[in-house]
């Protein structure tokens, strides 16, 4: 019987690559894509869409409380100490989105989570380093009753060209990825995501960012 491996799964670039990084282990992936306020929609339908291409049914979460950093600012005034907070960041948003994929793990016999996070995101991200993610895996072994998922995160030292290059060789959709950080018709081209996303497929298709 094949592994059944819960994958975070946001439609985008690292996560997909993640998803076809599962397929490529013969692991059964079950994709989890977690909705909130803020979340661009091109991403929600670019997540449904490649988990299809996936051959996986995508499990679709919404917490329709939590919103991230742009949402709160339209609705009432930040605290002081967030003013210089990348815009897309959620509070607490690695200990709440682990947490709901370790219950998944639970309640479907999955053995493993795997996240896409990559080596640059511990340097945006409060709750994306190395160091983080193993307190966070012993957390989640403590807390489930029976079953022990191990936290998996394969690319957690490596580049973003290098998760390219990964994605590419393993056939992953990724022109059907959504990295932009806002919600409109098509990626801006402008954000932090979207020349991050351009830069390291430039740099792939030059070869360089080995």
């Amino acid at each position: 019987m094949r592994e059944v491996v819960v994958v975070l799964f946001s439609g985008g670039l690292d996560s997909t690559v993640a998803l076809w990084w599962v397929r490529h282990q013969d692991w059964k992936p079950a994709p989890l894509s977690i909705d909130y306020t803020g979340r661009p929609r091109g991403e929600r339908e670019a997540a449904r869409k490649i988990a299809t291409m996936a051959g996986a049914e995508v499990l679709e979460i919404s917490l329709p409380f939590y919103q991230d950093l742009q949402a709160w600012r339209r609705g009432s005034v930040l605290p002081a100490d967030l003013a210089g907070a990348n815009p897309v960041y959620l509070p607490a948003k690695n200990l709440l989105f682990y947490a709901i994929a370790a219950y998944y793990a639970e309640v479907l016999g999955a053995t493993r989570i795997v996240g896409g996070h990559y080596r640059n995101d511990g340097t945006l991200f409060p709750d994306a380093s190395a160091a983080y993610f193993a307190r966070l895996d012993a957390l989640i072994t403590e807390g489930l009753h029976s079953h022990r998922p191990r936290l998996e995160l394969p690319f957690l030292e490596m580049t973003k060209e290098a998760v390219v290059r990964l994605g590419l060789a393993l056939g992953a959709p990724l022109d059907l990825t959504w990295s932009c950080y806002w919600d409109g018709p098509t990626p801006c081209g402008r954000c932090e995501g979207c020349r991050e996303k351009e830069t390291a497929l430039q740099a792939v298709e030059n070869g360089l960012g080995r």
